[in-house]
């Protein structure tokens, strides 16, 4: 099957040289775009009137935003696996069916969003026990913000129907051009004509529409595998009901995620408006190091999703070797420079004469030194479950990931923070453990419950897809041995 140039080969050939190919463009990609949302709360935070408010307001509403999107958003994962899986298996028609199906529920997927976030936002934030005192500039960000939803979920589907295929590196050049716009934009916007957190949501739908359109235009100019054409875009029975048993658990699993989130952020809302802050920044931080974990997810669900079309188990089994070491180095790596630099990090999101700036510092260290540190952990929850999905094994990484780490949180919160959440935290091992961090512990708890569930499903499913391959074999050999007779 012809391949453009902007393609990798992922079914032969080495495989830890064509992994880093692969994940260094998303890599950039995601540090450019975690830089141009921190310049976002940056610039709310240090130009915005109402200072630590607006930074509050903005940062408060990602868990909700994820919220929503994610539901739509996983069906994404559902479109990049089943295209590469049609792929591996040189299924031109399979592949056509998949891309048109993909881009038709983009579009519909986006203004569901749209509408959603739009009429329910303001309640949302109520029921998340959002502080009175910001609440309407929440509710103002988020109204704005989900009017770009449609061209939100648009360029996710594209960049997901690109990166099926190995091209990273287009959806990275578009993001340049759209987040600088975003960052002009927010200056002129917020700096200059004082629009608050109106102007940071305006400029990021702006660079929304921008960064869809470029992936539209990529689309339907592609000369490899993954062409679109705007009049053949239509849902295919059998492609739509491949990508929703995929998509549809991948997105509940993610919006339960956010929920859980949710909660934790009405648990950080409890503990005050600087502790709010100070997980604003630290989240907008935290970024940064799970951003190399996620990458490696991406390339995971690639690789392993054409390999699968293939049949090649042992080449699938290499794969999963190589993103575990890289997600352990890249987690290590990235969640120690993280933590050096803390107070450096942290100071870009506080102006320097806010009156709570070094109490937010300090919170900020003690949610990352909880959070950041064993990241490795979140790298390899995320390998074994883009490993389930490729696979075409979604149900059972969404029960498992409710159970680990929806439940996992929701048990921590509500009966180990809950108990101590009034004190002054409480001293273990000769360490003293603050309320905050004992609501952090969450995370690696929740991290380590999920990967145990993942890593035997993922034993047992192999098990049963190489009984499955023998037996085809065998029944392939006796009517070959027939056909002789």
């Amino acid at each position: 099957m012809f391949k453009s140039r902007n393609e990798i080969d992922m079914c032969s050939g080495p495989i830890a040289s064509k992994l880093i190919l692969y994940v260094i463009p998303i890599i950039i990609s995601g540090y450019l775009q975690l830089l141009f949302n921190a310049a976002d709360m940056a610039i709310v935070g240090q130009f915005s009137a109402n200072g630590e408010r607006s930074l509050a307001a903005v940062g408060s509403t990602s868990s909700l935003i994820n919220l929503i999107v994610n539901v739509f958003m996983g069906l994404s994962t559902g479109a990049n696996a089943l295209v590469g899986r049609r792929v591996g298996a040189g299924d031109k028609e399979g592949i056509k069916g998949a891309v048109h199906t993909s881009v038709f529920l983009s579009i519909l997927s986006g203004f569901i969003v749209m509408i959603i976030g739009i009429v329910f936002s303001k309640a949302l934030l109520v029921m998340m026990g959002s502080p009175a005192d910001i609440i309407d500039l929440s509710a103002l960000y988020l109204k704005i913000y989900f009017l770009g939803a449609p061209f939100l979920m648009f360029y996710n589907f594209g960049a997901a129907i690109l990166r099926s295929v190995g091209d990273t590196r287009r959806p990275l050049f578009f993001l340049m051009i759209s987040g600088v716009l975003n960052v002009v934009l927010n200056i002129v916007l917020v700096a200059v004509f004082n629009m608050d957190v109106a102007g940071v949501a305006i400029a990021t739908v702006v660079s929304q529409i921008v960064s869809a359109v470029l992936v539209f235009i990529t689309l339907c100019r592609n000369k490899g595998s993954v062409r679109l054409i705007p009049k053949e875009i239509k849902p295919s029975a059998e492609e739509l009901k491949q990508i929703l048993m995929i998509g549809i658990p991948a997105g509940v699993q993610s919006s339960m995620f956010s929920l859980a989130n949710s909660v934790v952020q009405s648990s950080i809302n409890y503990l005050g408006t600087a502790t709010m802050a100070a997980c604003s920044a630290a989240s907008s931080i935290e970024g940064f190091v799970y951003l190399a974990m996620n990458s490696f997810y991406q390339a995971t669900l690639s690789f392993v999703s054409q390999n699968f079309g293939r049949r090649d188990f042992k080449r699938i089994g290499q794969i999963m070797r190589w993103a575990f070491l890289f997600v352990i180095a890249a987690g290590l790596i990235s969640g120690t420079i993280v933590m050096y630099f803390n107070e450096f990090l942290v100071g870009l999101y506080i102006s320097n004469d806010a009156v709570n700036r070094a109490e937010i510092i300090n919170l900020t260290w003690q949610r990352n030194v909880i959070v950041v540190w064993p990241y490795f952990l979140c790298g390899v929850m995320e390998v074994l479950v883009a490993t389930l999905r490729a696979i075409g094994k979604s149900i059972v990484p969404m029960f498992s990931t409710i159970i680990g780490v929806c439940g996992g949180r929701m048990f921590w919160i509500f009966v180990v923070f809950r108990s101590i959440r009034d004190t002054d935290g409480i001293d273990a091992f000769g360490i003293h453990i603050t309320p905050l961090q004992i609501l952090m512990l969450a995370w690696p708890f929740a991290w380590i419950l999920t990967s145990t569930a993942h890593s035997i499903t993922l034993l047992l499913e192999f098990k049963k897809q190489k009984r499955k391959d023998l037996a085809i074999e065998k029944i392939n050999v006796i009517n070959a041995v027939k056909s002789e007779q």
